[in-house]
C-alpha cells in the first residue's frame, strides 16, 4: 500500500444533494484497538439516510471487534495485500463522497499520504453540503 496512487480532480459520483453521503473510512485498527471504543459508536450511530459506511479494512489479524464492526458496515472492504493504487482506484469505484481522516499518520503510512485521492469532497466541503441540506 506504499505506492502514491493516482491524482484525480475528476470525479463521477451523483451531484444529488437528496441521496446519503458516501462515507469510506481507512483503518488497520478495526480490531481490539483503542481507536475502535471510539469509532464502532460512530459507525452504529450513522443515519441510514443522510450516510452509508464503507470501511477499508488493512487488518493482518482480524477478532471479534472486527466482526462487530464488519456487521455495523453497510459495506466492508479488505485492502491486505493492496497496493495505494489499487484501494484508490476501490474508494472511487465505490463512489466515497468523503473519507474522513480517522488516524491520518496510520492512513499516511498504509496509502503513502494519498488514501483520501480516492474521495470526491474533503471535509471542508461537508460544511457545504450541510448547508445545502439544511443542518447547521
Amino acid at each position: 500500500l506504499h505506492d502514491k496512487g493516482p491524482v484525480t480532480s475528476e470525479w463521477k459520483n451523483a451531484r444529488v444533494p437528496e441521496r446519503p453521503l458516501k462515507v469510506g473510512y481507512i483503518s488497520a485498527d478495526f480490531r481490539a484497538h483503542s481507536t475502535s471504543f471510539f469509532f464502532e459508536p460512530l459507525l452504529a450511530h450513522h443515519d441510514g439516510s443522510q450516510f452509508e459506511s464503507f470501511c477499508y479494512a488493512a487488518v493482518m489479524h482480524p477478532d471479534a471487534v472486527t466482526a462487530r464492526l464488519q456487521g455495523l458496515a453497510n459495506h466492508w472492504r479488505s485492502i491486505i495485500g493492496l497496493t495505494g493504487t489499487q484501494v484508490a482506484e476501490m474508494i472511487r469505484a465505490d463512489g466515497i463522497d468523503q473519507s474522513p481522516a480517522k488516524n491520518e499518520c496510520a492512513r499516511d503510512r498504509l496509502m503513502g499520504g494519498t488514501a483520501c485521492r480516492g474521495a470526491a469532497i474533503t471535509a471542508a466541503d461537508q460544511k457545504q453540503i450541510s448547508d445545502r441540506r439544511g443542518h447547521s
